[in-house]
């Protein structure tokens, strides 16, 4: 649970490339081999813009150290081109998901900043 009201906005990828799909389920999957109970993210955003949410805001998300106590964890389907390089593969609906998703946030917790993670 947070301890007040989220500070950021975190921006993660999966970390593939475009020719591999990572479908819901196999987020879980791969989140559960992890030793984790559940995905730790609340939102994950796919190619093709749509929106899953994960965990309720007011619960802490297991994502990235650091900022699981104080963030709003989103993740989105990509960030490796094809040649497994890191680069920024978001889409366009991906992006416009997003900024929707932001500004949304912005209207609950208008202090929040936006913060891109890498690995």
């Amino acid at each position: 649970m947070f301890s007040n009201t989220p500070k950021y906005a975190i921006l993660r990828s999966t970390a593939t490339p475009p020719s591999i799909p990572i479908p819901v389920n196999t987020l879980l999957q791969e989140e559960l081999n992890a030793g984790k109970d559940s995905i730790g993210y609340h939102y994950y955003i796919r190619r093709d813009g749509s929106l899953s949410a994960h965990r309720p805001l007011h619960q802490r998300g297991n994502h990235t150290p650091g900022y699981n106590r104080c963030s709003v964890a989103i993740l989105y389907e990509g960030g490796l081109d094809k040649e497994m390089l890191p680069c920024d593969t978001m889409t366009m609906q991906q992006s416009a998901r997003l900024n929707q998703l932001l500004e949304w946030l912005k209207s609950l917790y208008p202090e929040i900043e936006f913060k891109r993670v890498e690995d």
